[in-house]
């Protein structure tokens, strides 16, 4: 028998034992996929965890067995608990830090009171820079003398928007400029492309020449190589800048380069496919043998013309078969830009004068002059005219006064006193309103009913707001048939900023012949002798069986007036038990745990 109780006693305990394993077993699904992060870049990824158990299971989960500081981790909730088979999603949050590329691993540990389980997540630090260059050509045959260009088409395949910095090199580099070149000269965006000029004028040699475009920063570099041939190709050469910019409104003046190659002498003719307005000076020419001459070409002013054109000028001579062209690209800029910031809206006084401002900034590349109008005559600016230097920002105070009630729209008109006499808009709004309404004001008790009783006095708290849009002084006054039953308030004068509120604590006691069964109590509050913001308050008297009643702090609620109906039970069993009542005293703790003292009642 001994025995018998002895073996069924472990069997039993294994049972719970083995019972208490499985109730603390959980599922735990960590991605299956390496997540891959960027330079700087931040995932979230997911945790599923599952309870398969017929009770509730707390959990805690947190990263564990970081390889190092290359990958932060942090799971979101940390700790949940999960309802009898209930699943739960919780989210991993890795951010990269550090570009030491490669492939890193963590687990992700799943706790409970009984268990824990080891879910490995795997993370790839990759370059998310990436560039691609492409040329319309990669090798071309150029006349001496005769400019030919390439187009580069380089295009941004990586996750980040990238500022490049671009190059050329080579044996032909001297006689090669870029459409942009330099410092930080290419900006694009990602999954953008843009486009690069390749300009190539050999003025001095034949040959073959090589031509190497470089495009990199901290993170990427790509290039690109081309191949030309230059030859000789007939007796006179034609040469015009690739490339020239201008301002907008200011005159451009460059110089188209002809040259005689010929044994002898030989006259030549000049046109121009170009913008309108483009002029050449001279359409002909007479050069000796190995002499050349200058022809200065005129681009005119021009007024919201920004953007890129090209003038073609083609040469002929009279002695030769042909005639050759050479091509200059002009770009104009606007130079005279500024920036005037939008006017928010402001709120005002009838016939009362209200100031704002307006901010002009000099965002082109001279100095300029500037002159201000409006639309309404209520408005008056204070600085008609301006002078600002590039990048120089100036302030111009405009007042607007008006007795006529509501919203005003008006248009300023900023116009740059230049060639062009650009001018932009700007639109302000200013609403009018009454003295009354600009320091309206709301009362707001924190009840709107109190209940009459046996009590010497209730205190009755209130918020005083300051609706308007100026900063106002307050008093409060009170009427009605329980206005004279105040006889303290905190404080006496309130001065509120607009949108400032205020508590104020009323005392108010009911005189001993307060018989009828309802009294109302005005709370008015003046500014400077007007109204401003009226409440009221109703004490009303309850028509049921005599009854003791507790004191009611101002903030009592529902539950309150459910301890005074309790109370009155009370009350009674004891009447009903004792032919003569005792003093009562009912304490009651508010949320702040401060306990008040009620009003005592002796038969």
């Amino acid at each position: 028998m001994k025995s018998f109780t002895h073996k069924s006693m472990l069997f039993f305990l294994a049972l719970a034992l083995v019972h208490s394993y499985a109730l603390g077993q959980i599922q735990v699904e960590t991605p299956i996929h390496a997540i891959e992060l960027c330079d700087s870049e931040v995932k979230t990824f997911t945790i599923i965890v599952k309870n398969p158990q017929p009770h509730p299971v707390s959990v805690l989960l947190a990263p564990v067995d970081v390889a190092n500081s290359h990958v932060g981790v942090s799971i979101i909730p940390a700790n949940d608990t999960l309802m009898p088979n209930e699943s739960k999603e919780f989210y991993g949050v890795v951010s990269a830090k550090s570009r030491e590329y490669g492939e890193y691993a963590f687990f992700v540990e799943a706790q409970t009171q009984d268990v824990r389980i080891k879910k490995p997540v795997s993370v790839v630090l990759k370059n998310c820079h990436e560039l691609r260059i492409n040329a319309d050509a990669v090798k071309k045959e150029v006349c001496l003398f005769t400019s030919d260009e390439f187009e580069i088409i380089v295009e941004n395949t990586g996750a980040y928007d990238e500022i490049l910095n671009v190059s050329v090199s080579g044996s032909g580099a001297e006689f090669a400029k870029l459409s942009k070149e330099g410092t930080n000269a290419l900006v694009i965006p990602r999954k953008e492309s843009r486009k690069l000029f390749l300009f190539f004028y050999p003025s001095e040699k034949t040959g073959n020449f090589s031509l190497v475009v470089d495009i990199a920063n901290t993170y990427v570099q790509q290039s690109i190589k081309l191949e030309t041939g230059v030859s000789r190709c007939s007796d006179f050469k034609a040469y015009a800048p690739p490339l020239v910019s201008v301002c907008e409104n200011q005159n451009l003046t460059f110089n188209l380069l002809v040259q005689n190659t010929g044994i002898t002498s030989d006259n030549y003719a000049l046109r121009v496919v170009a913008p309108p307005g483009v002029h050449v000076e001279n359409n002909t020419l007479t050069l000796a043998s190995g002499s050349a001459q200058n022809v200065s070409v005129t681009v005119p002013p021009a007024c919201d013309e920004q953007g890129t054109y090209d003038a073609t000028f083609f040469v002929s001579a009279k002695n030769a078969v042909g005639e050759q062209n050479t091509t200059t690209r002009i770009v104009v800029d606007d130079c005279y830009s500024f920036n005037a910031l939008p006017i928010p809206v402001h709120n005002a006084t009838a016939c009362a004068p209200v100031w704002f401002n307006m901010s002009l900034t000099n965002t082109g590349a001279f100095e300029q002059s500037y002159e201000f109008s409006s639309d309404a005559k209520e408005l008056n600016i204070s600085k008609p005219a301006v002078f600002l230097q590039p990048n120089q920002t100036t302030v111009i105070p405009l007042v607007y006064a008006s007795c006529a009630l509501g919203t005003k729209d008006m248009t300023i008109f900023v116009r740059e006193l230049s060639v062009c006499n650009t001018t932009a808009a700007l639109h302000a709004t200013v609403g009018v309103v009454s003295a009354q309404e600009a320091i309206k004001a709301r009362i707001t008790p924190a009840q709107e009913n109190y209940i009459l009783s046996v009590l010497e006095h209730y205190n009755v708290p209130l918020i005083l707001e300051n609706q308007g849009f100026q900063s106002a002084s307050y008093t409060l006054e009170f009427s009605g048939s329980a206005g004279s039953w105040v006889h303290a308030r905190t404080p006496g004068t309130i001065m509120l900023a607009p949108g400032e509120l205020l508590k104020a604590n009323l005392i108010v006691i009911p005189p001993q012949n307060a018989t009828e069964n309802a009294y109302e109590l005005v709370v008015n509050a003046f500014s400077e002798d007007t109204l401003v913001g009226s409440a009221k308050i109703l004490f009303s008297r309850q028509n049921t069986a005599p009854q003791i009643i507790g004191y009611v702090t101002s903030n009592g609620n529902g539950a309150e007036r459910g301890y005074l109906i309790l109370i009155i039970l009370l009350v009674f069993g004891v009447l009903a038990y004792h032919k003569r009542g005792r003093l009562v005293r009912f304490l009651r703790r508010d949320d702040a745990n401060t306990e008040y003292e009620k009003t005592t009642i002796e038969r």
